[in-house]
């Protein structure tokens, strides 16, 4: 009995006093959550009197056996087979079960996903995580093997090694960079437990076996699990007084406590930094057709060009070396993903070059290493002024003021970053004006490269005009309004504005030592202020309430029968998706819904990513038209929750986690994209508009790898394609277009890969079948 359980969770707790544990202690309190979890399927089986075939999968620190006194319960479930009777029955009564017994009685905080294995080309490097640490706790251990040997088929092991060190660099930047401080977070300070999680992380992708708890790892284990339990909650920074609270009641000499401590998480941290100087003997592939051997990295005469050039990239991070390439390759691959390797800057194309691939990659800029520009102020070649131009447009990463908020704010920066390596490259033509020259050459390599319209468009003017802003500056008098107004007609727009002014800035920098003066300087901000104000609608118009961009106030709701109305009126996918405190927050939206559209923008964990909830009335093509107003802002998106209310008037409750080159959504870019939503919600067909003035081509088909369609009610469409971020717009409209309804949707997309999964239902809720939609999707592509 689950009461039996509280019991003995409680004497646990109670029992590190006497008997301080670390791993020991973690694996007792996991088992006494095991038991709850299978106490709660055995309780759903008896009274379903037959249970669908699914897996309950512990993930996280509770699937490594580490579960701390107050830490998260994360929960998965695997389904073998979604089209099964009764799966939303039986996931309705487990997620029930599940959160009564682990949060309700056993007090501890509970999270849920819904795994499908056709979702694993998908995931992000997050979900990938928490899966490598899968367990099985109860159900059908077939569905887990069988996500399992997903991931493994479709893991790439560079990238998510590379992900994995990146993600510890971050956090040891921000909760504490050496393991010696006297205040330390033990899980993700340097030497805490990730540095710990991470070796076996990347010894699982390497598939090698992990290594054992040390006497280390016990050390911070036990502190830990004596931290939760001091402070009666989920805690990992261990404070000062913490530490006096702890000493005091083991009766220890806290400075002899405390020594022992960091002791550990400094012998932690460099066993961590050993394995990682250990990559170099290892051997594996790190993208398709480049091995890592020994320190070396080699780039296979099968490799597109963008495998190439990212190969170079990561090389660089694991601090491997990149061997001669012998074979030229001359299969681009995706040309977006080249110009987004780009973004490495010098470095990279010094890289290209050492290794015998910068002809091959840009030629038109290898043509340039020795040429000498006519204008004699310049002090290096044209070649070495591009590479100065990039190091000091990447320069501005690290610089506030304007110049700085402007960087970071560019919505396509590989735009930026490719039209500024092209910009000088038409000197190497004689015959006509370089800026006109280099256009041409910057047309070629678009069409080469296959990049997407917009990018083409904004490439090829960057170069065309790319002395506009510097002549003003010349010839005109940048603070008379008339110049302001006719420098906003000729950008026509604030992007091209901002990309011109980055670019302008950047190519006068790297002119000589003396060439951007701070009066130089002053002028361009002063040009860029005054033609910004004129480009930018009035306030008014684009003003939305300042609360889109705060994280939302969960409401609790007083009246429990209002909840379980609102929950019984959605699928069960939404019980496995949304966290239980976000419930009555959507219920609130929901009402409010009636009246007006509601749109809200949430900051997510530390600001690397938002969240955009649209809550409004449903209707066909809605979805569709929502993933094309995030398509059209550039925004990638990591994750739909797509539901739609089964009572009438339908509502949709849709969710979208984005993010704007790696962070969290700008506020004016979230302000713009809330208003352009609460209109689409309305005007059906408007999104295209919105696409051509972003210059995307709504028309664009969608490649499809592969079509699987499961039957049921509703029955899933599973789909493989190649990155992109139209892809969820695209298969979206592919979907409105036959007429179908979106009952929910999953979409992910790393590494490379795509994977998309639809529940669909008929115009009227009935069932499709699986030849109808296959040869549909397949006809439209």
């Amino acid at each position: 009995m689950v009461e039996d359980l509280v019991s003995k969770r409680k004497c646990l707790i109670e029992g590190l006093w006497n008997h301080p544990s670390g791993a020991k202690w973690c694996l007792e309190h996991t088992t006494v959550v095991d038991e709850a979890v299978t106490q709660v399927l055995d309780r759903v089986e008896l009274s379903m009197g037959y249970l669908p075939p699914l897996a309950v999968v512990a993930t996280g620190g509770y699937g490594r056996r580490v579960l701390a006194p107050y830490s998260d319960v994360d929960l998965t479930l695997v389904p073998l087979d979604e089209s099964v009777p009764h799966l939303d029955d039986a996931v309705r009564s487990i997620f029930k079960g599940l959160h009564q017994a682990i949060h309700g009685e056993l007090g501890l905080p509970v999270s849920y996903a819904y795994r499908l294995p056709a979702d694993a080309p998908g995931l992000d490097v997050v979900t990938r995580t928490g899966l490598a640490d899968a367990r099985w706790v109860a159900g059908d251990r077939n569905a887990l093997e069988r996500l399992q040997q997903e991931l493994r088929e479709t893991l790439q092991i560079g990238p998510f090694i590379l992900e994995k060190i990146e993600e510890r660099e971050r956090q040891m930047n921000q909760r504490g960079a050496v393991p010696d401080l006297i205040v330390s977070n033990l899980k993700e300070g340097a030497g805490g437990l990730r540095c710990f999680d991470v070796v076996n992380w990347i010894r699982f992708a390497l598939d090698e076996e992990p290594l054992e708890v040390t006497s280390e790892i016990e050390t911070i284990l036990t502190a830990r699990n004596l931290l939760h339990a001091a402070s009666g909650r989920r805690s990992d920074t261990l404070s000062r007084t913490m530490q006096g609270q702890i000493c005091d009641r083991l009766g220890v000499d806290l400075f002899e406590w405390l020594s022992e401590l960091l002791r550990s998480l400094s012998q932690n941290h460099a066993g961590y930094l050993t394995e990682l100087s250990q990559l170099g003997k290892r051997t594996f592939e790190l993208l398709p057709d480049v091995l890592a051997d020994n320190g070396v990295v080699i780039i296979g005469e099968c490799a597109a060009l963008s495998d190439a050039i990212q190969a170079v990239n990561q090389a660089s991070k694991l601090g491997l070396e990149v061997a001669p390439v012998l074979v030229s390759s001359t299969k681009v691959g995706s040309g977006s993903q080249m110009a987004q390797a780009l973004l490495a800057g010098a470095s990279c194309i010094e890289s290209l070059d050492r290794i015998g691939l910068l002809d091959e990659v840009l030629p038109e800029l290898s043509a340039c290493r020795y040429l000498i520009p006519t204008d004699s102020h310049h002090d290096f070649s044209v070649y070495r002024h591009t590479l100065e131009s990039l190091n000091h447009l990447h320069s501005l990463a690290n610089r506030g003021g304007v110049l700085g908020e402007l960087y970071h704010g560019v919505r396509n920066l590989s735009t930026l970053n490719l039209a500024l390596i092209l910009h000088d490259v038409g000197k190497s033509d004689v015959s006509k004006p370089h800026a006109e020259a280099g256009a041409e050459v910057a047309e070629a390599l678009c069409r080469r490269w296959r990049l997407d319209t917009a990018a083409h468009q904004d490439v090829v003017w960057l170069v065309r005009h790319h002395l506009e802003m510097a002549f003003i500056l010349r010839m005109r008098d940048p603070s008379h309004p008339e110049t302001a107004k006719e420098f906003a007609t000729f950008c026509g727009s604030l992007e091209r504005l901002q990309m011109l002014t980055l670019l302008t800035w950047a190519d006068i920098s790297a002119v000589s030592s003396h060439s951007m003066t701070p009066a130089v300087e002053s002028f361009l901000l002063d040009l860029y202020a005054s033609t910004e104000a004129l480009l930018v609608s009035s306030l008014e118009d684009n003003k939305v309430s300042e609360t889109v961009l705060r994280k939302p106030r969960r409401r609790s709701s007083t009246d429990n029968a209002e909840l379980e109305q609102f929950l019984e009126n959605l699928p069960a996918h939404y019980l496995l998706t949304v966290s239980p405190d976000i419930v009555p927050f959507h219920l609130d939206l929901y009402k409010k819904s009636h009246d007006e559209p509601q749109v809200i923008f949430e900051r997510l964990g530390e600001g690397h990513a938002s969240e955009i909830t649209l809550v409004v009335p449903d209707r066909p093509g809605l979805l569709s038209d929502a993933l094309g107003v995030i398509y059209a802002y550039d925004l990638s998106i990591h994750g739909i929750r797509a539901h739609t209310t089964a009572s009438q008037p339908k509502i949709a409750i849709d969710s979208f986690v984005v993010t704007f080159r790696g962070n969290e959504v700008p506020t004016g870019t979230a302000n713009e994209i809330s208003r352009v939503l609460k209109v689409i919600g309305q005007r059906p067909g408007h999104v295209d508009d919105i696409l051509r003035r972003q210059r995307k081509d709504p028309s664009r088909k969608q490649q499809i790898l592969n079509v699987r369609f499961l039957e049921g009610s509703p029955g899933i469409l599973e789909v493989r394609a190649p990155y992109g971020r139209g892809l969820a717009f695209r298969l979206s409209r592919l979907i409105a277009e036959n007429g179908w309804n979106v009952v929910s949707a999953r979409v992910g997309q790393w590494a490379g890969q795509g994977a998309a999964a639809f529940y669909l239902e008929d115009s009227g809720g009935g069932q499709l079948l699986a030849s109808q939609v296959e040869a549909a999707m397949l006809a439209k592509v």
